[in-house]
């Protein structure tokens, strides 16, 4: 196969975003790309920002079916080691009566306005093979449209990314429960 040298076009398109709906970058984190968005636009590229509406429908795919054993395989591996306390709540939801999440999900709704945290928490509880596949089924709905709309569009149109980072603190170990509302 012979060398053929690349030829880029003088002006390129960069997709680019500062948050995914979720989690909030830190304010370093938007900045940087802020700037690097600024100094390519300066060079006479085109930077264009964009949200995908997948986010949230990746998660709530990954948070069921992660949760489908009741996080029993995730935690066997720990063996005799103490489970680090940022999983506590995480892993929390499968063992607790379900009148006690529905509630716990509510308060963070009606007191907190925390609107992310009953739609995720709610899926956390021990599934049944049906409601398994339900979930396996809608992640392969949700990465073909993550496909479709977020890959795709990324070579078609603008065929580099600028995310940002999320820039978190180091958190001392067996310090992380103090991070969450909760515990």
């Amino acid at each position: 196969m012979s060398y053929h040298a690349v030829e880029l076009p003088s002006k390129l398109c960069f997709g680019y975003y500062l948050s995914d709906g979720m989690m909030e970058s830190s304010p370093a984190c938007k900045r940087a790309v802020l700037e690097t968005v600024s100094a390519l636009r300066k060079q006479g590229h085109q930077c264009i920002e964009f949200t995908s509406p997948l986010n949230a429908s990746a998660m709530e795919v990954f948070l069921g079916l992660a949760s489908s054993d009741g996080y029993k395989k995730m935690l066997s591996h720990l063996d005799s080691d103490p489970m680090e306390d940022s999983l506590f709540l995480v892993t929390l939801g499968p063992r607790l009566p379900s009148f006690v999440c529905k509630l716990a999900c509510w308060i963070a709704k009606t007191f907190l306005g925390d609107s992310l945290f009953p739609r995720f928490f709610s899926l956390a509880w021990e599934k049944s093979v049906l409601e398994f596949t339900d979930f396996t089924d809608q992640r392969n709905k949700v990465a073909a449209a993550w496909y479709e709309q977020v890959s795709v569009l990324t070579f078609r149109d603008f065929p580099l990314l600028i995310p940002p980072r999320y820039g978190t603190n180091t958190v001392l170990m067996e310090s992380s429960h103090l991070c969450s509302p909760f515990q």
